[in-house]
């Protein structure tokens, strides 16, 4: 998986997913107050420079993008962070 900035909402990015490691980012599993027992949020920290727009954040967590009728799966800040269920197979 990989994050790719800047998605036409103008905030977050893509979520893109490549064959190739070297397009990867790091993603870090986080539980934190937010999350219901059981679920935890992915934050990603992008390996490039970014964009001018976002040169404060630290990185942004997969989510659920609405954007009109179409639901889209990107990267979005903590507020609107997805909340993943953790289950071992």
């Amino acid at each position: 998986l990989a994050f790719r900035p800047i998605d036409h909402l103008r905030f977050g990015g893509w979520l893109g997913a490549y064959r190739d490691p070297q397009r990867s980012c790091p993603y870090k599993i986080l539980q934190d107050s937010s999350c219901p027992v059981g679920t935890f949020k992915l934050l990603c920290a992008w390996t490039g420079i970014p964009p001018p727009t976002q040169r404060h954040v630290s990185g942004f967590y997969i989510a659920e993008r609405l954007y009109g009728e179409h639901l889209y799966v990107g990267h979005a800040s903590d507020r609107d962070a997805a909340l993943l269920e953790l289950v071992f197979v």
